[in-house]
């Protein structure tokens, strides 16, 4: 989407090619849903802030973190960790993310919540253009 918009050389050119963005988000949509998206493309990549048994919260990183301090790999602040959503909402909490080295071809990963950030992505674009997440939503919908 970044790049169709770039290819704008001023703000009419930039609103012409809305509609193009919106086929890309449309296509990245019916994939997440499809599981045609590979793992790594999905990966998150954060800067662990502290050492993971300081992480007090459930928070993505402080779950990434402590998965991969309790498997034996050190983690220390400064350093990037990668994981994927698996069940944003689960109630065990370990079960709501997955640290890269422990993803599996078979490992789930949230449909709902990837929309979600597709959705922010998106409205972060188009914002200005009236486009938030709830229209966003609204046009999935309509596919």
């Amino acid at each position: 989407m970044v790049e169709v918009l770039g290819r704008a050389d001023d703000l009419d050119g930039f609103a012409a090619r809305i509609p193009e963005v919106l086929e890309v988000f449309v296509e990245y949509a019916w994939r997440l849903r499809e599981g045609q998206v590979h793992l790594t493309d999905l990966t998150i990549k954060r800067t662990v802030s502290k050492e993971a048994s300081e992480y007090k919260t459930n928070s993505q990183i402080g779950l990434a973190s402590r998965q991969m301090a309790d498997r034996g790999v050190a983690v220390h602040p400064g350093e990037r960790v990668r994981y994927i959503i698996s069940n944003a909402g689960a109630p065990n909490a370990e079960a709501r993310v997955r640290s890269m080295p422990f993803v599996t071809p078979d490992t789930p990963y949230d449909t709902e919540k990837y929309l979600e950030l597709l959705c922010r992505a998106v409205e972060t674009l188009l914002w200005h253009h009236g486009y938030d997440c709830r229209r966003l939503r609204a046009l999935l919908a309509g596919c």
